[in-house]
């Protein structure tokens, strides 16, 4: 289980790394073709490639883990992707509520034009790593790492 949690998070780490080069457009957006630009689309870009990859990679890693889980019947299969599932903690709901108002700000900007571009890269920064939270914490390989981590320090395997 050690692997899928440091390939789990440098997934997370990767996606962050993602969202947050969408918020220094604004900065360096004085001269729209010199390196800066180029730089931040290869971190989007690269930040995005390699977080699927680590994301994958993760969850081909924990595919063992996630059937003996179901097995025991520690988490209950979902007809859902762990991403689309949401769970009443308030944690979780602190994530969709920033997901939702971001979601509501980006259309409305998008719509009517109330917010300048400067303000729009932080928000979508924002609500990226927000979704990027949500899917790796509501995800089904994190709920079965909680689950089989909690039968661990009580002493079954």
């Amino acid at each position: 289980m050690k692997g899928y949690r440091k390939t789990a998070l440098a997934s997370l780490l990767c996606l962050i790394a993602a969202a947050l080069s969408l918020s220094t457009i604004p900065l360096i957006q004085v001269d729209k073709h010199g390196p800066g630009m180029y730089i931040a689309a290869g971190v989007f870009w690269g930040g995005m490639l390699l977080g699927l990859a680590f994301f994958v990679l993760a969850s081909v890693k924990f595919r063992k883990h996630r059937a003996t889980a179901y097995e025991r019947k520690l988490v209950r299969r979902q007809p859902l992707p762990g991403a689309l599932t949401f769970r009443l903690r308030a944690d979780r709901l602190a994530l969709d509520g920033i997901i939702a108002a971001g979601l509501v700000r980006i259309g409305t900007v998008l719509r009517f034009h109330w917010a300048p571009d400067y303000l729009m890269f932080p928000i979508l920064s924002t609500t990226m790593i927000a979704f990027a939270l949500h899917c790796f914490l509501d995800g089904r390989n994190h709920q079965v790492y909680e689950k089989l981590k909690e039968g661990m320090k009580n002493g079954s395997k």
